[in-house]
């Protein structure tokens, strides 16, 4: 029987009370969320980051019902989830989540979306802003927040980056997106006493961005092995919770199991992110195959970040030969995409390329990359 595959859902209530399928990544939300520290996690488009942001909110906010077993509205059996089995309390705590996901044409668009966004948080928690500037409304709702329900801040932040890369060669926005950003977020280094957890997502590194600079340690989770399959789906995760509909794929492919495993791991895995190398599948082609029955170039077709095509068109012209096989150091993927001076990082950080081999020399982790054979 076909199940129901969450192409484009973002939801984590939708996808569970709805009965999608859901590759439980709950011992890893658990493992980060129990150690406390402001996050930072980069991947590419369409691998799960707002999937992930929401699975969070839904954690902090005492949401237990919707990790337990239970059956949905359309008879869906709808699994245990591990968090549950854990000591977590379920205790319910003020989630402030910012997404900038959207597509934000203009810096009116984006004071537009900070003002609503923290509109909302100020009437939930009974504030009348004295001030119409962010910096002092972000402190006066994190205060008030924490004083009001006796428990720290989460802090949700979703593809803060994306306007960024839409303003790269305009000099003047990119000056003005950060502006608003680093006015929006510079409050957060004194208000660690109010904070019980941030969590950041985007495709490339905060650092030299500056945005995010203020934050207090925070820990960029991107490349560690602890945490390199929070999102994308692992091969056991694949032959295991995802066989039955490997199996129903086969039979519509008329291929036995095996061939079609081999089809799928041809087109979609080979993603390392970190120097465990274990091969991360792309979730989104993964559910779109399942769910229309065809092997297919879907995540080419939809992830491809124009602010990529604008970079490289700025640069001399690329082979894969110029990249395939390069050893580099992992530093080397961690700039900003405003400091890009080569197209490594722009292509690593948009999932064109993958780690192929770790080595340690000296003091220095090398990296060797290989352009990655895309669907």
């Amino acid at each position: 029987m076909k199940r129901k595959y969450p192409v484009g859902i973002q939801s984590f209530e939708k996808l569970r009370v709805d009965g999608y399928l859901y590759i439980d990544k709950t011992p890893l939300i658990y493992k980060m969320i129990t150690r406390g520290c402001p996050y930072f996690l980069s991947r590419p488009r369409r691998f799960g980051k707002s999937l992930l942001v929401s699975t969070l909110a839904a954690v902090f906010e005492g949401r237990r019902e919707l990790f337990e077993a239970f059956t949905t509205e359309q008879g869906i059996e709808q699994p245990q989830l591990y968090i549950a089995t854990t000591d977590w309390k379920w205790e319910k705590y003020p989630v402030l989540r910012f997404d900038f996901s959207k597509d934000l044409l203009d810096i009116g668009e984006l004071e537009l979306l900070i003002d609503k966004t923290l509109a909302g948080y100020e009437q939930q928690y009974g504030i009348i802003p004295k001030e119409k500037n962010a910096f002092l409304r972000m402190d006066t709702l994190v205060r008030t927040a924490h004083k009001e329900t006796g428990k720290r801040v989460v802090l949700l932040v979703d593809e803060y980056d994306k306007m960024m890369l839409h303003s790269i060669g305009d000099d003047e926005m990119a000056k003005a997106v950060k502006a608003r950003f680093k006015n929006l977020f510079s409050p957060l280094k004194d208000l660690d006493e109010h904070l019980q957890l941030v969590f950041i997502t985007g495709i490339s590194k905060f650092s030299q961005m500056g945005v995010f600079s203020t934050i207090n340690q925070l820990k960029n989770i991107s490349m560690m092995p602890a945490f390199e399959s929070i999102c994308g789906i692992t091969e056991e995760e694949l032959t295991t919770t995802m066989r039955p509909d490997i199996e129903l794929l086969a039979e519509k492919r008329k291929e036995t199991y095996d061939e079609t495993l081999a089809e799928l791991k041809r087109m979609y895995d080979g993603y390392h992110f970190s120097e465990g190398m274990t091969d991360i599948y792309n979730p989104f082609s993964l559910v779109k195959a399942f769910d229309s029955w065809q092997i297919k170039k879907y995540w080419f077709e939809s992830a491809t970040p124009s602010a990529l095509i604008d970079m490289l068109r700025q640069m001399p012209p690329i082979e894969i030969a110029d990249v395939d096989g390069v050893v580099c150091e992992s530093d080397a993927f961690d700039d900003a995409f405003d400091t890009f001076q080569a197209p490594l990082p722009a292509l690593y950080q948009s999932g064109y390329l993958t780690i192929k081999d770790y080595s340690q020399e000296d003091d220095l982790t090398m990296l060797v990359v290989q352009y990655h054979k895309h669907d």
